[in-house]
């Protein structure tokens, strides 16, 4: 897997830089958990800051555009970003294995 940086843009307001990557895959669409790992690789920054928003994949072809977050501050993070009920479920399950 390949992932590269196309744009990056501050949004001063929100207290967070929007990234887009673009991204080969192997042979599978990359999850969102591995695409956190891999972009916080590539900028430096800890996992629990960054948000991947979507991954955009064309039917067929082994390529895709990663949209993520990388957020300044984790309270202005917790407010804006929402947490789906499926991923609480998870988190919540993972301790007590």
């Amino acid at each position: 897997m390949n992932i590269e940086k196309l744009s990056e843009k501050v949004n001063p307001y929100l207290d967070r830089k929007e990234y887009v990557f673009n991204a080969e895959f192997d042979d599978k669409t990359i999850s969102n958990v591995d695409a956190k790992k891999e972009i916080a690789k590539i900028l430096g920054a800890g996992e629990d800051l960054i948000v991947v928003k979507k991954i955009l994949q064309k039917f067929g072809i082994k390529q895709g555009k990663i949209y993520a977050y990388l957020y300044f501050n984790k309270e202005i993070m917790n407010q804006l970003e929402i947490i789906h009920k499926k991923a609480k479920k998870k988190e919540e399950a993972k301790p007590a294995q």
